[in-house]
């Protein structure tokens, strides 16, 4: 008896030898499918759209999107709500059946017995090899904004300023601010156009004493905006400027006006403006040698053009 179940011991041991690399096949291509099967591509609220493969963690509350490259692993959790669509090779995936099939797999998955290295936002430290590295990234929701209250008036103000290498002023730095109903601060996309409006010395004639030293028009961008309700621009000086055409006076006014589309146009000047400042020592140097500038002075327009227009 013993003998038969020796003989029969021996002869199950290759079936079963086969049985388990057959498992095992088996278990390697249906996991080798599934990586295959988790690559999808995400489109959100906000336009943008990942395509990953699904992290095994993603749950009934966020999507975990995996991208993985030079042994670097970085999952971006999304929230269900702000995906917009879902596809998996050119055909559309059922969020609500995906939602609920990843969720099932979490509760099923075994847990893990060790957690990744995770590394801050920002740090590019490079992982070494053979070595996976997490990065944390923050959750990509959709915030909801509410919408800007309608302009209703704007206010002006603007000041003379220098952005290069040379001794002179190069503009006008003009802040606007967009303000609503209340007086409040808000925002809104808008073509803005400004004039500068000089005045002449005497002698004058008939339409020159009060010239157009420039004209500007530019567009608003949301992004540009340097606090809440107040855009920023330069207006750099064209063909006039105050310190090379002597024949202008101390001051000038800028004229802005806003087009919002679909809520208006909305104007605002600022007179008073010193287009030369306080200047008593170039006040007397241009009295005296007919220009604004000491010979020792870097110019961007050089001296001789700053005496043309003498009086």
């Amino acid at each position: 008896m013993d003998f038969v179940a020796a003989q029969t011991r021996r002869r199950s041991q290759p079936t079963a030898l086969a049985a388990a690399l057959a498992i095992g096949l088996t278990m390697a291509a249906a996991g080798a499918a599934g990586a295959a099967d988790d690559v999808i591509r995400v489109k959100l609220k906000s336009g943008r759209s990942f395509i990953a493969q699904i992290d095994p963690q993603s749950d009934a509350d966020v999507l975990r999107l995996r991208f993985e490259r030079d042994g670097v692993v970085i999952v971006r959790p999304i929230e269900w709500t702000s995906i917009v669509s879902a596809s998996r090779n050119d055909a559309v995936v059922d969020l609500a059946a995906l939602r609920v099939d990843l969720a099932a797999r979490r509760v099923l998955a075994p847990p893990s017995n060790g957690q990744p290295h995770e590394l801050p936002i920002g740090n590019q430290a490079r992982a070494s090899r053979g070595r996976v590295t997490l990065w944390k990234v923050p959750l990509d929701s959709v915030a909801a904004s509410p919408p800007a209250e309608p302009v209703r008036s704007i206010a002006v103000d603007a000041y003379l300023a220098n952005w290069d290498a040379d001794v002179e002023v190069d503009g006008l730095v003009v802040d606007v601010e967009f303000r609503d109903a209340y007086g409040n601060p808000t925002t809104a996309e808008a073509t803005f156009a400004a004039e500068l409006v000089g005045e002449r010395y005497p002698p004058l004639t008939r339409g020159n004493a009060l010239p157009i030293l420039g004209r500007w028009t530019k567009q608003v961008a949301g992004g540009e905006f340097i606090a809440p309700g107040i855009w920023r621009t330069r207006l750099e000086f064209q063909a006039v400027h105050p310190d090379y055409q002597l024949w202008l006076s101390r001051y000038g006014l800028v004229h802005a006006r806003v087009l919002v589309p679909g809520q208006g146009t909305f104007e605002a000047s600022v007179d008073g403006l010193a287009l030369r400042g306080f200047t008593p020592v170039r006040d007397r140097t241009q009295a005296a040698f007919g220009t604004r500038f000491l010979p020792t002075e870097a110019t961007g327009r050089g001296h001789r053009e700053s005496a043309v227009g003498v009086w």
